[in-house]
């Protein structure tokens, strides 16, 4: 009789408070974001350069549990991309290379697309213009005959740290007209695709690519000498460096 009585009581009490845990440790809101200190310690673990004189130039949340963490080390001017997780803030991405980046914060949904950057004030840059490109493509299987047509989308980024602002780094979204075409374009690649749970992993969206042109005030490409910088990161960051532009890849 006591078995039957209390053990589905207690039994549904353990199913209830494993489920409240599992909720907890995955799914629950992030606690407040790291500290100043807390981030150049964690810099300092990447690059030996980084002194006193480091300084986190700003915290910028992407939503809240991504953050964008630009900052300086003298000269070198770097970017590190935090996100939340297993109730801990964790390290996506850390780089001084100085290139800018398209961080593909939830990379099924193009609503989420950012681009970032953190170049040294000193450059000539003036503005760049982005690019998302899908090129044009032709080929026959099992007899069937495919053309997609070339699509190009361009948008300009007037570079703070010119005459434009003293600062050194940026955030800015994608378009909206990027943002459709995206997601109407992983809307027929997802089709394509049988059991997309699985094969997804091993049929990327991969023909779109973004990338960039920098110019001077003069209006001439300039690509700046930038020392040479690292970067490191951890698992599927989803930050991708833009890709220099050529005359060739535009239309």
């Amino acid at each position: 009789m006591w078995n039957t009585r209390f053990r589905l009581p207690i039994l549904l009490t353990i199913i209830l408070i494993g489920i409240g845990a599992i909720y907890y440790y995955y799914y629950s809101g992030p606690d407040e974001f790291l500290s100043e200190g807390a981030l150049l310690d964690e810099i300092r673990d990447y690059y030996y350069e980084a002194d006193s004189s480091t300084e986190i130039q700003d915290i910028i949340f992407i939503d809240e549990s991504h953050v964008f963490v630009p900052f300086r080390i003298n000269n070198i001017y770097g970017t590190s991309y935090w996100y939340w997780e297993k109730r801990k803030w964790n390290l996506r991405r850390i780089d001084t290379i100085q290139t800018p980046t398209i961080w593909r914060v939830d990379p099924e949904d193009p609503s989420t697309f950012v681009f970032l950057w953190n170049m040294s004030p000193d450059t000539d840059l003036h503005e760049g213009e982005f690019f998302m490109i899908n090129p044009r493509n032709y080929f026959v299987s099992n007899n069937v005959h495919t053309y997609t047509p070339h699509v190009q989308l361009s948008m300009t980024i007037p570079f703070t740290g010119t005459s434009n602002s003293e600062k050194s780094f940026g955030v800015v979204s994608i378009p909206e007209d990027w943002k459709v075409f995206l997601q109407e374009y992983y809307e027929v690649e997802h089709a394509k695709i049988p059991n997309d749970s699985f094969f997804d992993s091993f049929f990327p969206h991969s023909s779109v690519y973004f990338g960039w042109k920098p110019f001077d005030k003069e209006g001439n490409i300039y690509y700046p000498q930038i020392p040479n910088g690292s970067g490191y990161g951890f698992g599927d960051s989803s930050v991708d460096y833009l890709r220099n532009i050529n005359e060739y890849d535009i239309e």
